[in-house]
């Protein structure tokens, strides 16, 4: 397990938890546990985790489709700092059971998740949000209407204002 606290621009903590389960834990559920403290407060807080055995996307293919979005945020939101010089880390970070599959790639200050939609042209949607990694939610996110189109172009979308991993 690894953990990393980080101060939100609202005067907040945010807890980044991150579980590495191995084939022992597999169809098993894992207790976390969590207890946190300022001095002043003490937090304690509790979670469950399936481990669910399941073989993960490649994370290799959504590559590219990553980078049409970090290209596009390199220039329409320079502000962010994200562009092609951006290192990522990625994997698949859900069960591939339904027809959407999802990608997590994290940088030193940044999250995007990746949503790819499994499905015949015109279907075959790619969704990202993007969320700084000392904040809750995302601050963009973007649509391609059809990847296998090749008109990548990007529709600007209402963030999320809550995500899943």
């Amino acid at each position: 397990m690894d953990f990393k606290i980080w101060n939100s621009s609202r005067s907040e903590k945010v807890i980044e938890v991150f579980l590495y389960p191995n084939s022992t834990h597999l169809g098993k559920k894992i207790e976390v546990s969590a207890t946190i403290s300022d001095g002043i407060k003490l937090m304690k807080e509790k979670g469950l985790v399936e481990v669910v055995d399941w073989i993960g996307g490649n994370v290799s293919e959504v590559e590219p489709m990553r980078d049409v979005f970090i290209s596009y945020l390199g220039v329409n939101h320079s502000v962010f700092g994200i562009n092609e010089s951006t290192v990522w880390t990625g994997f698949a970070n859900a069960p591939m059971t339904l027809v959407v599959e999802h990608y997590l790639f994290i940088s030193e200050n940044w999250e995007l998740e990746l949503a790819r939609h499994v499905m015949i042209p015109p279907y075959d949607w790619i969704q990202v949000y993007a969320r700084q990694r000392s904040e809750l939610s995302p601050i963009w996110a973007g649509k391609i209407n059809s990847w296998s189109s090749g008109n990548w172009t990007i529709v600007e979308l209402k963030p999320p204002e809550t995500i899943y991993r």
